[in-house]
């Protein structure tokens, strides 16, 4: 995970409940896939990250 990390210029990492990991797990699995560079934001209400 750490080189993965650190072949990008910048990330930003939230906790996210788990009931929304699978979500979670698809956009990590696909951004991989395709070597993505895109930024993206998914904006959860607040009571999802506490």
């Amino acid at each position: 995970a750490h080189k993965i990390l650190n072949s990008f210029v910048s990330f930003e990492v939230k906790w996210v409940k788990r009931d929304y990991n699978k979500l979670a797990d698809s956009l990590c699995n696909w951004a991989l896939s395709k070597c993505s560079n895109l930024s993206f934001e998914m904006n959860y209400p607040n009571d999802r990250y506490s």
